[in-house]
């Protein structure tokens, strides 16, 4: 009878703390800061994995090389911060590295049996995720009927996650898990749970058009299934079968005409919303920054910094008002941060846990489904960033759990003092809550203007923006608005220290020059921005004013037809027509050419006839000199 409480306890404190941290993970939402979907799960995983170590059963953790070598990988991670441009920046998105997989240690350590543990959690993630998937349901069958579906509308999709990519990744993590629960369970109403949970997990996430987790659902997961048939010996037949007709039926529609008829096939295909072709080009720039420090990389958190002086044409970043994060590959991001070193023990950590996790003593087929896990966070993170996404990260490490051990045995335990643990986390926790204070302070005052909220922010170590935008680029402006020049080239420098790439301070610090009468300053840093982004049109409208002042009309003129029409700020007409008129002076005086000055004077004055030559000379890629003849032999012509 004693025994039968003490397991009865056990499993209800295991169903108590799984739910709470998924629900946690699943709903946790705070609106008054602009990244709502990162920070407050930082504080709530530490909340709850403090109570867990208190709280929870009084057994050693279990240990295993693979997790060895990723925290191997982390304190070369934490090392590298040091060398970041922006060190505090870099630590922060390190802790779910670290809470993460203390969580899974924690939540595993509730149970004995494998099996049950799975189940119970299978069981969890399909109650809590069945009703936002039935409303994602009902609500993408509004946007369906109303003729509103498309790969742009279904990006609103996020909820209480960074985007649309990422809620969908996280419903394809769970289903290599709810699919242990399916063939482990023998009651009926959880495999009719399970089973509900699958199948509508696979049509939203099919309807929310990622890209990366289409190649999971119609790519791996079959394979894996099949395979999981296959060690199945009186169910060889049906995997062989199941997967030939799930691939041939799939390629059938794929490379028939019937792709676009079908709405989201149509559009999964769609490119010209935000998608592959940027992320190749990235991919390429990334690859020769790796070369450039092979082997320890450029920093821990500096891919974003150091992206933005490489060559970005044809990307959303060109015209200077979107800026690159990640690199949308976790293994190319770390090579470039953290060099060979960091990828090697990236690499080393995954061929660890599958190594431990085929030598478990847990059954075989839940070995392939977990497999099958792993294998899809892998493709995922060569397309997107689940690393620094707390919820994905820890589905990663409960598909490599029975790696850890498939019991509790004393001589596969590992005694990592609770002290240390404790400090840990609640080192994870204070940092969390801290950052989450800047972060509100932050977004209050981009939303209100509030300076007394931005002053609050210690500037030092709260750096830079999810823009990458350095914090002290904002106090530049201030001061530069109330016209205080020297106190806003301060304050743009100590910016660059913190982004010396970001083209928006490059160019204040050109304004401000500028601004002081520093011609030969204010034309080093235009040119500076203008060698990073030869598009970018703030400094090409600075640099065609200051050419204009210098009495460099072709200078100027060089710099304003090279903004693209579809990006002309509201001044340009009066840019324009001052420029192009300064020209007709200059030509006029330079030519002895009767019948041109004639067309010239007739023309001086009609506004919309210079501008029409400058986005002709634009087309062209001709001079406004060279366009303004043509049209004179044009017209003589007729």
């Amino acid at each position: 009878m004693k025994v039968e409480k003490e397991i009865l306890q056990k499993s209800s404190r295991l169903i108590a703390f799984a739910s709470v941290v998924f629900a946690g993970f699943f709903y946790l939402y705070y609106p008054h800061i602009q990244n709502y979907s990162t920070t407050p799960k930082w504080i709530f995983g530490s909340i709850i994995g403090l109570a867990m170590l208190f709280l929870g059963r009084k057994e050693k953790f279990v240990w295993s090389w693979g997790l060895t070598a990723w925290f191997g990988f982390v304190l070369l991670y934490f090392i590298q911060s040091f060398w970041s441009y922006n060190v505090w920046d870099s630590i922060m998105r390190a802790l779910p590295f670290i809470l993460a997989p203390l969580l899974v240690l924690l939540l595993r350590r509730e149970s004995n049996d494998l099996i049950d543990f799975y189940t119970k959690v299978a069981t969890i993630v399909s109650l809590l995720i069945l009703p936002l998937v039935l409303v994602n349901l009902f609500e993408l069958a509004g946007l369906y009927f109303s003729d509103e579906y498309s790969h742009q509308s279904t990006y609103s999709f996020r909820y209480t996650f960074g985007n649309r990519n990422q809620y969908s990744e996280l419903l394809t993590l769970t289903l290599p898990i709810i699919a242990v629960g399916f063939f482990s369970s023998v009651q009926k109403w959880k495999k009719v749970l399970f089973a509900l949970s699958i199948g509508l997990i696979y049509i939203l996430v099919s309807l929310l058009l990622n890209r990366a987790v289409f190649l999971v659902l119609y790519g791996v997961y079959p394979l894996i299934l099949a395979l999981y048939f296959l060690q199945k010996s009186k169910a060889k037949k049906l995997g062989v079968g199941l997967l030939s007709g799930i691939y041939i039926a799939g390629l059938a529609v794929f490379f028939s005409p019937l792709r676009n008829k079908i709405p989201f096939l149509k559009n999964l295909l769609e490119t010209n919303y935000g998608s592959g072709n940027e992320r190749i080009r990235i991919w390429g720039n990334s690859l020769e920054l790796w070369q450039e420090s092979l082997f320890l990389g450029h920093g821990s958190g500096d891919w974003k910094i150091e992206i933005l002086r490489t060559p970005l044409q044809f990307t959303q970043a060109e015209g200077g008002t979107v800026f690159f994060q990640r690199a949308h590959n976790d293994f190319l991001q770390i090579a470039v941060e953290n060099g060979f070193l960091g990828l090697l023990l990236f690499l080393v950590f995954f061929v660890l846990s599958f190594f431990l996790l085929f030598k478990s003593t847990i059954n075989n087929g839940s070995k392939v489904l977990l497999f099958g896990g792993v294998l899809a966070y892998i493709v995922i993170s060569n397309f997107s960033f689940p690393i620094e996404k707390i919820e994905l990260l820890f589905f990663l490490f409960l598909f490599i759990l029975p790696g850890f051990s498939s019991q509790l045995s004393r001589t596969k335990k590992f005694n990592l003092p609770k002290i240390g643990m404790a400090v840990l986390i609640l080192s994870t926790l204070i940092l969390s809550v801290k950052w989450l204070s800047y972060e509100k302070d932050y977004f209050e005052y981009k939303k209100d203007n509030d300076r007394i909220a931005f002053k609050d922010i210690d500037k030092n170590k709260y750096t830079i923006d999810a823009t990458s935008t350095p914090l002290f680029w904002h106090e530049g402006n201030y001061l530069f608005n109330k016209q205080d020049y020297i106190g806003a080239l301060i304050a743009y420098h100590q910016a660059l220290k913190f982004n010396p790439y970001h083209v928006h301070v490059i160019n204040n610090i050109g304004s401000s020059h500028y601004a002081l009468g520093e011609i030969d300053q204010a034309e080093e840093y235009f040119k500076k921005a203008l060698k990073l982004n030869p598009v970018f049109v703030e400094t090409l409208m600075n640099y065609a004013s200051l050419q204009f002042n210098r009495g460099n009309i072709d200078g100027a003129l060089v710099n304003i037809l090279t903004i693209p029409e579809k990006n002309e700020p509201k001044n340009y007409m009066t840019f324009i027509l001052a420029i192009a008129k300064a020209k007709y002076k200059e030509m006029e005086d330079k030519y002895d050419d009767p019948e041109f000055e004639k067309f010239l004077s007739s023309t001086v004055e009609n506004d919309a006839f210079l501008y029409e030559i400058s986005k002709r000379a634009r087309r062209s890629n001709a001079s406004y000199e060279m366009e303004l003849r043509a049209k004179v032999s044009k017209d003589t012509v007729q």
